[in-house]
């Protein structure tokens, strides 16, 4: 069986050369998430070949034709469409480039994987696919646009997910929400990365104060501005919150920290450097609110890139992460400044061991059932019992 890959990432050495000159990398949950996932497809000795128009446009690249050569990587083949640089044009070059390298080159032991986000070369080549009789199965991360309230965009991602013999979720309430024919389906809510997550049982290079850890979006609407509020009134002696990341609460953030020396902001940094971090801390936190309808049908990949480093984790209980995570977890018994200070007080009063052996586990639950090799499995088992 081979696997033809439809999306619009790329490699992880292209994503790099695109996007990692201004010293500052950051890695999207969605390119992270696709690399494991096509990494842990070829680990388990498939054929894979992806078809991507990038993820560019106008605004980020200033070249009027893309032209990018092909790649091989980790046994993996990479084809980037060549494609005008042009709004509508882009798309339709797009939707052209993978319609014809299905039809043309798509083998009748195909199977096809295809990322929705990217309309035009979704439909492209889901299209060829059911045109040449190649099972097909939709990756859906996020529904932004399905859940529109605009008809015209519903009845779009409506189409293009008619077009699916099958689907991959992130949460199982997503197949609720799209899957009204009950098509086969299958909850990949995230993927373990082994190879960032090497670290000893007995952690050297940790921070000579209790170190709480934040690295992601600091948007107000993830709860950030309740976790520092939270973290102040806890007061906890010789203890300290690192926050890493970007968004509309930095201007404020700063401010806090001129007056607050336990609080620091540390700003962006690349995601090698986070992961390294994350390693050392004596606690990692997540405080997103679980109440907001969109966290139903969301996985915070940060849950299992914190988990992978062998240091505890505390967050939110949110509706879109699995029961079962939730026995190798601290959890807020709130989101508000209250709960989250409640929460600071008691879990880092707890016994370091009992803390070290908290991470240590996790650790070992996200490497031995969500690591790339197993997810990938599950997902070749998924295409091949289906046909």
């Amino acid at each position: 069986m081979n696997i033809l890959y439809s999306y619009s990432n790329c490699s992880d050495k292209k994503y790099k050369e695109l996007f990692g000159n201004d010293g500052t990398f950051v890695l999207r949950a969605d390119q992270k998430y696709h690399s494991l996932l096509i990494k842990g497809l070829a680990e388990n000795e498939k054929s894979v070949r992806c078809l991507s128009g990038l993820p560019i446009n106008r605004q980020a690249n200033r070249k009027l034709l893309i032209n990018e050569p092909d790649e091989l990587e980790n046994n993996v083949s990479y084809h980037y469409y060549k494609s005008l640089n042009l709004p509508v044009f882009r798309q339709f070059s797009v939707f052209c480039a993978g319609f014809f390298n299905v039809l043309f080159r798509g083998e009748k032991d195909s199977r096809l994987i295809c990322d929705y986000q990217n309309l035009a070369n979704a439909y492209g080549t889901l299209l060829a696919a059911k045109i040449k009789g190649i099972p097909t199965t939709v990756i859906v991360m996020d529904l932004p646009g399905f859940l529109s309230e605009n008809k015209v965009v519903q009845g779009v991602y409506a189409g293009t997910f008619g077009l699916a013999d099958g689907f991959i979720f992130l949460t199982e309430q997503m197949n609720e929400a799209v899957n009204r024919k009950n098509k086969p389906y299958i909850v990949i809510e995230g993927i373990a990365d082994a190879s960032l997550s090497l670290c000893k049982d007995e952690k050297d290079g940790v921070y000579d104060k209790k170190t709480v850890v934040y690295a992601g979006s600091i948007a107000k609407i993830y709860g950030i501005e309740n976790l520092v509020k939270g973290f102040l009134k806890a007061d906890i002696k010789d203890c300290e919150l690192l926050i890493y990341g970007d968004g509309d609460y930095r201007e404020e953030l700063e401010n806090i920290c001129k007056n607050n020396k336990s609080v620091i902001y540390m700003g962006v940094c690349p995601n090698d450097e986070i992961v390294e971090i994350e390693k050392r801390a004596s606690l990692l936190v997540n405080p997103r609110p679980a109440a907001p309808e969109y966290t139903k049908y969301s996985f915070p990949s940060k849950t299992i890139e914190y988990m992978a480093s062998g240091t505890p984790v505390l967050t939110t209980k949110l509706p879109g992460i699995p029961e079962e995570y939730f026995e190798y977890l601290y959890n807020f018994e709130s989101d508000d400044a209250d709960g989250i200070c409640s929460a600071f007080k008691e879990i880092l009063a707890l016994p370091p061991e009992e803390l070290k052996q908290k991470g240590l586990t996790a650790r070992d639950f996200v490497l031995s059932r969500k690591s790339g090799v197993i997810q990938g499995k599950r997902v070749i088992e998924f295409l091949e019992k289906r046909h």
